[in-house]
């Protein structure tokens, strides 16, 4: 490992490290106090033109703008080419890239050009079967991630699912690859406090009744419909007086939420699913609900699942990102196996009718995630770019 503290250039497409106030951008702004200094490439829609990226000390956003990809990268290989000029003689250099797939390719090449090492950040599981299938762009990324990570000189994943795949199936030097999950700062989720607002909102009586709250991007890979599918099967087992009682909640927005309301629609679930936009205020949204529900077929780690934990609700989830690792079943949580709504809808019934079952869940995550040390976690980030 190299000792000398590193210049980064991230490149990746979170158009959130544009603003200041975003989790993504204040934990560049932790990682900048480790190195010196981070230019981040992002690439962004046309609809973002108009949004001024705001730098800080330490960290540098440059936007490229552009609805063509091709152009994109060009675009990208004359800024790094332009940066790599800037820092001739200054010390060196590392390429990050915020994917293994397309803009890790972008990373690779980039890293061929300037003769910078490049690290590569895994916070998705491609190797799974519900990955590969879902469109032929995934696919495709599935063939490129494999050979992106081959070639880096270091690697980040989050997750021990993703570690083992990349040092066993791909044959990655375990010594090149850290095993760090995002950091969530759990201590707004530990502090929150039910709304009883919302929980009138959701439900005919607050106090009585049970409401399961499902929170993330509207997108295939979450499976909405899952969660929507298994609730209808819980509901349907339900005494009609405890129908009226319980409630499906989704906070998030996103391409597939008019599909999701069509299929709420056809189960039967309108008045007992209720629809929230995204919040920043998600902490008193899952504080206010009985219990978690995470139904993806993939993930890498799954934040939300920690800050549920972080507040003391129970959650059920999908054998996908953290099961296994954070959360153990039966222990810390329930796990299912994905695209099984009845085995879903079974879980619900248990921490239902379980109260006491939901509450030792709950308090055992709790106690598991406990307070995450930032510092170490600025740490284990530096330390894996001194390459």
């Amino acid at each position: 490992m190299n000792t000398i503290r590193p210049h980064i250039v991230i490149i990746g497409t979170d158009k959130a490290v544009m603003r200041k106030d975003s989790d993504v951008r204040r934990r560049l702004d932790m990682y900048a106090k480790g190195v010196h200094g981070i230019d981040v490439i992002v690439f962004v829609g046309a609809s973002d033109a108009s949004r001024a990226a705001e730098s800080s000390e330490g960290v540098t956003v440059y936007p490229i703008v552009t609805s063509n990809k091709l152009v994109g990268m060009f675009r990208a290989f004359i800024l790094i080419r332009r940066l790599a000029a800037s820092r001739a003689g200054k010390g060196n250099s590392v390429i990050s890239v915020q994917d293994p797939f397309e803009v890790g390719l972008i990373g690779l090449i980039a890293s061929w050009l300037t003769g910078w090492p490049l690290h590569v950040q895994v916070h998705i599981d491609f190797f799974s079967p519900y990955f590969i299938t879902e469109s032929l762009r995934q696919r495709i990324q599935s063939k490129i991630a494999p050979f992106v990570i081959r070639h880096a000189a270091a690697v980040r994943v989050v997750s021990r699912k993703i570690y083992t795949y990349v040092t066993e199936a791909l044959g990655v030097s375990p010594v090149k690859v850290l095993c760090e999950p995002v950091f969530v700062d759990v201590a707004r989720f530990n502090q929150s406090a039910p709304s009883p607002e919302l929980r009138a909102k959701w439900l005919r009586d607050a106090s009585e009744g049970f409401v399961f709250l499902m929170a993330s991007r509207l997108v295939k890979q979450k499976n909405i419909p899952l969660g929507l599918e298994a609730f209808s099967i819980f509901r349907s087992g339900l005494a009609e007086v405890e129908r009226k009682q319980v409630s499906l909640v989704l906070v998030g927005s996103g391409p597939e939420e008019s599909s999701i309301h069509a299929r709420a629609q056809a189960l039967g679930l309108e008045g007992v699913a209720m629809y929230e936009s995204w919040t920043s205020d998600l902490a008193t949204y899952i504080k206010s609900a009985d219990a978690f529900v995470l139904s993806s077929d993939y993930e890498g780690w799954g934040m939300t699942i920690v800050e549920a934990s972080a507040a003391t609700i129970p959650v059920i989830m999908t054998d996908v990102g953290c099961a296994g690792e954070l959360i153990t079943s039966e222990k810390e949580g329930l796990i299912v196996s994905p695209r099984e709504p009845a085995k879903l809808a079974e879980a619900m019934k248990r921490l239902y009718t379980d109260r006491d079952l939901a509450r030792r869940l709950a308090q055992a995550a709790h106690d598991k995630v406990g307070t995450p040390d930032i510092a170490e976690h600025v740490r284990a980030i530096v330390t894996s770019w001194a390459i």
